[in-house]
């Protein structure tokens, strides 16, 4: 009966650290749609006020990141050394993903805070405008993306 024990944890540790693997490559693409986002911002001709608000914003965003960057290796290399002990720790590991869960949510509102806070720079014709190239982007998205 351990045996089986241990075998479901290793796998319940390694779909965890699966679906961390998965998250991670979710957020390094959000990186590159957050450069995407700064090249549709270059087309709604901002005033020198709005670019220099929006890149303070986008700064503080980005040293925020770089925190939960930090804390998000910390959990994953824990998750990893219960993984790789002889001495599974099932709290512990329950503790770790609780913290990831908490994590990713602290990084889920801060993206959402900057967002809307860049969104309040934007005139109600860039917002327009915004919306329009976003929908384009998404649009080419789908269209390279293969149907299920």
């Amino acid at each position: 009966m351990k045996k089986y024990t241990k075998i479901i944890a290793i796998l319940l540790a390694g779909s965890l650290l699966t679906v961390g693997g998965l998250q991670a490559a979710g957020h390094q693409g959000g990186q590159q749609c957050g450069g995407k986002m700064m090249h549709m911002l270059e087309k709604l001709d901002l005033s020198d006020t709005q670019h220099d608000a929006i890149k303070a914003i986008k700064d503080a965003q980005h040293a925020t990141k770089m925190a939960h960057k930090t804390q998000m290796k910390s959990i994953r290399d824990a998750m990893k050394q219960q993984v790789m002990s002889d001495n599974f720790d099932l709290s512990e590991v329950r503790k770790l993903a609780h913290q990831k869960a908490l994590l990713v949510e602290s990084m889920t509102i801060s993206k959402a805070q900057s967002m809307h806070s860049i969104h309040q720079q934007l005139t109600p014709k860039q917002r327009t405008k915004m919306m329009e190239l976003k929908a384009k982007m998404h649009e080419k998205k789908m269209k390279r993306q293969p149907s299920h």
